[in-house]
């Protein structure tokens, strides 16, 4: 049945005769919504004092790209890196760890089209796949498989460029080509080609991939000569190192020593969960999450920070409830149902948000902060975004506990706050292999 004038009629005039609705209306057309939907008795509540709050940081700036993963991590290991080499400050190469994420990236979907039987583009896999080729994101499983293969560098090795900064022109290429070669590819498909002839168009792409990446990024140095001024102003040489050399000079931890934990209410706790075709090394470190409650993520996050004396990298829905100026992430900060005099948000749970594509992971950032009530249980957090100083709170943002069981989706934790229930768990179960298209594999696609 369609909507028939009547409707319309009553619906117009109940809206025009309702003076309230009246006010709220010339007040929304005048002024920006979100201004009216803050519930000001939340942000009274809201500061941004922690009882627990790891040394102040340079907050960085991915500009307009989706490389919060890389920046979050980048920021995770700096503190650590610092003090290895005795220096006031380092930032380690985003633009190296990107460059070599699109590239792998790009080999990861030509080598799953080369597994597949065929290639139907109207099926939802292929369909899928052709959606968003070299997206800018990914998950914590992702750079470890870069670092591992690739190693780090410092900045000024291979420094931001206009492109790195602002990556929607060289994502439209890079998806143009990996398409047209989807098209090579179906044709091949077609006349039985074999896997080696498959193979020998894909190092052409590859090689031309690697072309427009240099021209965008610069090339990756093979090794370089760090010299610097440590705190104490003595000189200090690195000579002829390799990224890998470098990686294994400076961090304190392997990639292996993180597990990524996730809270999905959707799928039993305590079980190992995967994403099929989600990765970018065809033969790195495969994603995989060992999924818990809220409760085993805050514990693991209080031990890093209080113990360690480590942030926490973790990805959320970053657009839920999120006061940008005042830095405020909290369930309470703005009113919908009361300003639209309707149930929008109320009666949504995780799961049901999850299933109806309602919410999913959007942004990677880190914990470096917590507030501990009477109990020593954690009450609020301090988030170190990458957007920026000019944005929150001076760059930082303060996330009440209800927000992040109902919006942080996963963090990646080092193995040994883990109970040993739990890391046996991770070490022997097969994973369950969730659909291409689930939210648990979004924060790699945007």
């Amino acid at each position: 049945m369609s909507i028939s004038q009547k409707f319309i009629q009553n619906a117009s005039k109940k809206f025009c005769q309702n003076k309230i609705t009246q006010i709220l209306h010339n007040s929304i057309v005048n002024c920006e919504v979100k201004t009216l939907a803050v519930n000001r008795n939340s942000l009274i509540k809201t500061n941004h004092v922690f009882s627990n709050k790891l040394p102040s940081v340079t907050v960085t700036n991915q500009k307009n790209s989706g490389r919060c993963w890389l920046f979050a991590y980048g920021n995770l290991i700096r503190s650590e890196i610092r003090k290895k080499l005795n220096v006031e400050s380092f930032e380690i190469s985003k633009t190296f760890l990107f460059f070599y994420d699109k590239l792998e990236k790009s080999n990861y979907f030509l080598e799953t089209l080369i597994s597949l039987p065929e290639i139907d583009c109207e099926s939802r896999l292929i369909h899928f796949l052709l959606g968003d080729l070299v997206s800018d994101g990914g998950q914590f499983s992702m750079i470890n498989s870069i670092v591992n293969k690739y190693g780090l560098c410092p900045l000024e090795f291979m420094p931001e460029t206009i492109t790195s900064s602002k990556s929607r022109l060289i994502n439209g290429t890079l998806r143009t080509k990996l398409r047209h070669t989807t098209m090579v590819f179906q044709k091949m498909k077609k006349e039985k080609k074999t896997d080696e002839e498959f193979r020998k168009v894909k190092e052409e792409v590859l090689a031309d991939i690697y072309h427009i990446l240099s021209l965008h990024l610069g090339v990756p140095p093979i090794s370089f000569n760090y010299r610097f001024y440590n705190k104490d102003k003595k000189f200090v040489k690195l000579e002829d190192m390799t990224p890998l050399q470098f990686r294994d000079e400076v961090l304190k931890y392997p990639t292996s020593e993180y597990v990524t934990l996730i809270n999905d209410p959707r799928n039993e706790f305590n079980t190992v969960l995967t994403v099929e075709h989600l990765g970018n090394v065809y033969e790195g470190e495969k994603v995989k999450y060992l999924n818990v409650k809220n409760e085993v993520i805050l514990e693991a996050i209080k031990k890093t920070i209080i113990e360690e004396e480590q942030p926490v990298w973790f990805g959320c829905d970053v657009g839920k409830f999120f006061n940008r100026s005042t830095g405020t992430l909290d369930t309470n900060v703005f009113d919908w149902d009361t300003l639209y005099n309707t149930n929008i948000y109320n009666g949504f749970g995780k799961a049901d948000r999850l299933n109806l594509r309602e919410s999913l992971m959007t942004h990677a950032m880190l914990f470096s902060g917590i507030d501990l009530d009477k109990d020593e249980k954690i009450q609020k957090l301090q988030v170190e975004n990458s957007w920026g100083k000019d944005s929150g709170n001076n760059g930082f943002l303060s996330m009440s506990v209800d927000w992040f069981n109902e919006f942080c989706y996963e963090a990646a934790v080092l193995k040994k706050y883990l109970p040993e229930n739990l890391l046996k768990i991770l070490e022997t179960s097969k994973p369950k292999v969730l659909p291409p298209w689930d939210p648990m594999g979004s924060l790699a696609k945007n």
